[in-house]
């Protein structure tokens, strides 16, 4: 049997957005049983890059395109991970949701930490840190390392 042990942590990142998005699918469709057929989005752009200053993990937004003009909700789950010395570990993770339009407009804001275009995760200790990203909507998921596998940035 296969676990998440099993999966890349970008892997599991996107398995566990995806199940996520699919709670909130399912939600919204119990709350608004008489509504349209939901679309399913078509192309997701995953954030490129981060900052560390200040106490504070700046991350770029992902752009979700939704399909046939209707807007389509995201969930964005953030991973930030600490390098212990010998290995990184996870040091938090949090998930937002947003709703995008077919021009990979956010109609929604990703909340209360997204500021001046950036989501910003705060920090305790000084050290390395990167960020792992993993976004999923109906019909597309994506999770990546941002800035790549080997991209990290130090705290002081």
């Amino acid at each position: 049997m296969l676990t998440l042990s099993h999966f890349s942590a970008p892997q599991r990142l996107v398995r566990t957005a995806l199940i996520a998005a699919t709670s909130l699918v399912v939600f919204g469709a119990l709350l608004a049983s008489n509504a349209a057929p939901a679309s399913a989005a078509t192309y997701i752009q995953q954030s490129s890059t981060y900052s560390c200053s200040n106490a504070i993990i700046g991350v770029s937004p992902p752009r979700v395109w939704a399909n046939r003009g209707r807007p389509e909700q995201a969930v964005w789950l953030i991973t930030i991970e600490r390098w212990s010395g010998s290995r990184w570990y996870r040091y938090s993770q949090s998930s937002y949701m947003s709703t995008f339009n077919s021009f990979g407009q956010s109609l929604t804001s990703w909340g209360r930490r997204f500021v001046n275009s950036r989501l910003r995760v705060p920090v305790s200790h000084r050290g390395y840190y990167r960020a792992a990203s993993a976004v999923a909507a109906p019909g597309v998921g994506s999770a990546v390392y941002v800035g790549g596998d080997s991209a990290y940035c130090f705290m002081p």
